[in-house]
């Protein structure tokens, strides 16, 4: 499967400003996916278990809206979308408006 984009949000980044960021689907741990790749696993250690539909979910803000891979996910792996958009927002500090 590929990066799908599944959630819009904007945040204010200024007075008059707001930038987007987005949550996105991957069928795998991203942040495994590149530890393994960095040659950087410790013993034992094993990818997140994705979500009951295969999928793990994470949040974006410096490539929010890149509909492509490779990308940089802002925050680790989550099962749910929800759990995502809390760790996002929390992340960024600031209330996120989402479509």
């Amino acid at each position: 499967m590929a990066l799908e984009i599944v959630k819009i949000g904007t945040y204010r980044k200024g007075l008059l400003s707001r930038a987007h960021v987005d949550i996105i689907a991957l069928d795998y741990d991203w942040w495994y996916s590149l530890a393994e790749t960095d040659d950087q696993l410790e013993p034992g250690e094993k990818p997140m278990p994705l979500s009951p539909d295969g999928l793990m979910y994470y949040g974006r803000i410096k490539q929010a809206l890149q509909p492509d891979e490779p990308t940089w996910p802002d925050t680790f792996g989550h099962t749910t979308i929800a759990e995502a958009m809390q760790a996002l927002a929390l992340k960024l500090g600031k209330r996120v408006r989402w479509q």
